[in-house]
């Protein structure tokens, strides 16, 4: 069993930290839907929104359909969303974002929940959000229940 598939990731998954507020978020290098490397640590000095997601998802998708009007609402106050896709198949990924709307980061690697980005996040059920702060620390983490706006009006600067 140990050596499996499930068995590996088990390890992989069990060793990782459970990530909490104040923890620095764990970096990462994947690709966007252009092929393009997508670099956690570009980001710093924005609020990020880092939202797993997937298609077969029906909370997601929900999800997703929210977040465009807080993008358009904090954009020029510092927010970022990273929407990271844990599909296996990217033409589906790719249906899903644009039914979506999702006009900002998005990125996935199509290992699901095998992905080392999911697992160094602890992902266990979708969708799980975490808010990063502008030096890379967790602020906030949730499901859909998180209350977004209440913590990224609390994190930007009131006067931009």
């Amino acid at each position: 069993m140990k050596k499996s598939r499930t068995g590996r990731f088990l390890k992989e998954f069990l060793q990782a930290k459970e990530l909490r507020r104040g923890d620095l978020a764990p970096a990462f290098i994947v690709k966007d839907l252009n092929n393009n490397d997508v670099n956690l640590t570009d980001f710093r000095g924005k609020i990020v929104v880092l939202d797993f997601w997937a298609a077969w998802c029906v909370p997601c998708r929900k999800s997703n359909k929210k977040l465009p009007m807080l993008y358009a609402k904090y954009k020029k106050r510092g927010l970022e969303i990273l929407s990271f896709n844990l599909d296996t198949n990217r033409e589906i990924w790719k249906k899903a974002a644009v039914e979506d709307g999702i006009s900002w980061t998005n990125v996935g690697d199509q290992q699901a929940l095998n992905s080392k980005t999911a697992i160094n996040y602890r992902v266990q059920g979708l969708p799980k959000v975490y808010i990063i702060d502008r030096n890379g620390f967790i602020i906030d983490t949730g499901g859909s229940g998180v209350d977004l706006e209440r913590t990224i009006e609390e994190s930007l600067d009131p006067l931009l």
